[in-house]
C-alpha cells in the first residue's frame, strides 16, 4: 500500500528543549488528505530541532529520515516501514 510521509521543521524560536513547544513530528497519510502522527520527537527529552529529509530507498526498501542541526542532533534513522519505530538513541545507525 502507498504511504506518504512528512517530517516537521519546527522553527519556534521560543522552544524549551523537551518542553511542550519542542515537538517535531513525522506525519503519515495514505490519501494525502488525512494525516496522523507516526512519531513525535522531543517528548520530555530533546532529540532534534527538525527533520531535514524523508526519503525512500527502493534498493534497501527502507525509509530514511535525516535529522539536524547541531552535532548532538545530527543523524539518519533507517526504518523498514512496518517494524516498531527505531530508538532515537540509535539515530546514527543507517
Amino acid at each position: 500500500s502507498r504511504m506518504l510521509l512528512i517530517g516537521e521543521y519546527n522553527v519556534n524560536r521560543n522552544r524549551t528543549p523537551g518542553g511542550t513547544n519542542d515537538p517535531v513530528r513525522i506525519l503519515q497519510s495514505t490519501d494525502g488528505t488525512t494525516w496522523s502522527t507516526l512519531y513525535t520527537f522531543n517528548q520530555g527529552t530533546h532529540h532534534t530541532r527538525h527533520i531535514h529529509a524523508v526519503r525512500y530507498d527502493p534498493r534497501s526498501e527502507r525509509i530514511y529520515f535525516a535529522l539536524g542541526d547541531s552535532t548532538s542532533e545530527l543523524g539518519i534513522i533507517g526504518w523498514d516501514g512496518t517494524s516498531p519505530w527505531p530508538s532515537t538513541r540509535r539515530r546514527h545507525v543507517v
